[in-house]
């Protein structure tokens, strides 16, 4: 990641990290794969038989698809919460000793659930050959593989920013 990129997100407090990774992250990650799915879909229907890889490719999108609702849901329904309380709630944080005390187990299923996501694109990646389409393949497989591609880098903007920014200032005392 640039030095700019990090810097403009050292500046910024836990909650409205959170805040930014669930409207620019979660927001683009779920409309781009709603897409994305219906532009597989339609390529395995016609170019399934020609290149059956679109089949398994298809199938490990599903999953990812899946996996990444379930872990964007659990973001936005249990830490990013959490932090936004622990953030307005001094009382409370000193009631429970520390911020990391409350954030250790979310935070250790969060990066659980990283690696899941990882395998999962890993696997995209390699039945996709690194997302390139033949060049003899129709313009909605190419685009699918473009927009495969695109995803992926967004996901491991989040993932930097999650991993290395956002724990960072939650278990920093």
């Amino acid at each position: 990641m640039n030095s700019y990129f990090v810097n403009n997100f050292n500046r910024m407090d836990a909650a409205e990290l959170c805040e930014y990774i669930e409207k620019r992250h979660h927001t683009y990650v779920r409309e781009t794969s709603a897409e994305l799915l219906d532009h597989l879909k339609a390529s395995v229907e016609l170019e399934g038989v020609k290149h059956p890889e679109l089949h398994r490719i298809l199938a490990a999108f599903i999953k990812l698809k899946e996996e990444l609702e379930q872990h964007f849901n659990r973001e936005e329904k249990i830490l990013f919460p959490l932090v936004r309380e622990l953030r307005s709630d001094t009382k409370k944080r000193t009631e429970a000793g520390t911020d990391q005390k409350l954030l250790e187990k979310p935070l250790l299923k969060m990066n659980e659930e990283h690696k899941i996501i990882y395998s999962l694109l890993h696997e995209l990646r390699e039945l996709s050959a690194d997302y390139k389409a033949p060049s003899s393949a129709a313009p909605m497989f190419k685009k699918s593989f473009s927009e495969l591609h695109d995803l992926e880098d967004d996901l491991m903007r989040q993932f930097y920013l999650e991993e290395n920014i956002l724990n960072v200032k939650l278990l920093t005392p």
